[in-house]
């Protein structure tokens, strides 16, 4: 079918080939009678636009407010000896803002966790001595209300190993692979004592109060 409407439309072609071709009708073109020139609106002086009058300074980026962060736990490993199997402890988040009042200490985040733990035998860690899977239950406080992004949810599960060598314990990143070496640490005999403090610098929200 294709073959034949091919060749059915070769006489046509040869017709139209032959004959006249019609008058071209062209509409003149309409000249640019615009010879104004272009408009240019007024700055709107009402509106204040501020001048950088120190270009070679360099800006002051130092922050109004800090968070000062402070983390501390224990492992108690099981059996006394290794390899060892199991894991039981605690971890305490506190956290607070520019100054704290030693004599009635409000801390803006205060959270307790109680840990449990169970050994991995297969994981991704080259320099651990060993590695645990550690369950984060919350027994006191709010996760959300700490600024630490890192804050254990309540139930998570982390792979923390311990690395003798570097006296750190090691973290999993979000079950990348990536290990980070998250808390200082020291054995003695059976139990682990670990903590990290730092600060981080945050702008706080105006509430308008005086």
């Amino acid at each position: 079918m294709n073959v034949d409407r091919a060749l059915a439309a070769i006489p046509l072609l040869v017709i139209v080939g032959c004959s006249n071709p019609p008058a071209t009708l062209t509409t003149p073109a309409t000249p640019d009678t615009d010879t104004a020139e272009p408009q240019v609106l007024p700055i709107d002086t009402g509106s204040f636009v501020p001048q950088d009058t120190a270009p070679d300074v360099p800006p002051d980026i130092t922050p109004d407010h800090w968070v000062y962060i402070d983390q501390t736990g224990i492992w108690n490993l099981s059996p006394a000896s290794p390899p060892y199997t199991d894991v039981i402890g605690s971890l305490q988040l506190q956290e607070y803002v520019d100054v704290l009042d030693t004599a009635v200490p409000n801390y803006e985040c205060n959270v307790t966790y109680s840990l449990t733990g169970n050994a991995l035998s297969s994981h991704t860690c080259t320099d651990c001595d060993w590695v645990m899977e550690i369950e984060h239950f919350v027994t006191s406080g709010d996760p959300s209300a700490c600024h630490d992004p890192d804050a254990p949810p309540d139930g998570s599960s982390w792979q923390l190993g311990y690395d003798a060598a570097q006296d750190k314990i090691l973290l999993n990143y979000y079950g990348t692979d990536v290990w980070l070496g998250w808390y200082d640490a020291d054995q003695v005999g059976s139990q682990i004592q670990f903590g990290w403090s730092g600060t981080l610098a945050i702008e706080l929200e105006d509430t308008g109060d005086m």
